[in-house]
């Protein structure tokens, strides 16, 4: 597939002049066939496509003897041009990438050329070892010092109250609207069950629990 968002595959006009589509331009559902096949070839490359279920043998035949299609075993294929057709494609994305960062174009990798190439001359020097000259630089005589010692802090925790350590924090208007009305559908003894179960969860998302003991607080009564 193409490295783009929107994935797509290139039909040329000269097909309707390629010899090899004379028996395949005029029939269309030999046409048809050929492109799906590109299609699914596209999308699976480098590997082989998979032959779709229900495909037209006939048509298939046809797109085989005009040399577009290669059969691959029982149930896979390729088509005749792409892997050329994605070369083509990749080394023009190559020289657009090369153009919009400023970087000189390369040469595609000859099969025998080195994996690991020598450093440039220009960045010989970050790669040298430092001169003896300043290795005994960072040599000197060890610091020795007493370690710091202080008498220990000696304190007396404060006491506190359960209302100090209690962290309150009070709801925003609509969520004290919201608590008020499902607390008291809840307690209203002609509430369904499921829907009571349904309140009951709604509650437990606003930190409420303990349902009656809530609505003690807020002074509704059963």
């Amino acid at each position: 597939m193409t490295a783009q968002t929107d994935p797509y595959v290139r039909v040329y006009y000269r097909i309707v002049e390629d010899d090899r589509f004379a028996d395949v331009y005029p029939d269309d559902r030999a046409l048809a066939c050929w492109l799906r096949l590109l299609i699914i070839a596209d999308g699976a490359f480098p590997a082989p496509g998979a032959l779709p279920r229900g495909v037209n043998e006939t048509a298939l035949q046809r797109l085989v003897t005009a040399g577009l299609i290669d059969r691959v075993g029982r149930d896979h294929f390729r088509v005749h041009g792409l892997e050329s057709e994605r070369a083509r494609r990749s080394e023009s994305g190559r020289k657009a990438a090369a153009v919009r960062w400023g970087q000189p174009e390369t040469p595609p990798l000859r099969p025998d050329a080195n994996a690991m190439r020598p450093h440039a001359a220009a960045y010989a020097p970050a790669l040298q070892v430092h001169p003896t000259a300043s290795s005994g630089a960072m040599h000197s005589a060890p610091i020795l010092s007493e370690p710091l010692q202080s008498e220990p802090l000696h304190s007396t925790p404060s006491p506190s109250t359960g209302s100090e350590n209690k962290k309150t924090t009070k709801k925003p208007p609509e969520d004290e609207e919201r608590l008020m009305r499902y607390v008291t559908e809840w307690m209203d003894p002609a509430t369904k069950e499921s829907r009571r179960e349904l309140l009951k969860t709604q509650l437990g998302f606003l930190g409420v629990h303990d349902i009656p003991g809530e609505a003690r607080r807020l002074g509704i009564a059963a």
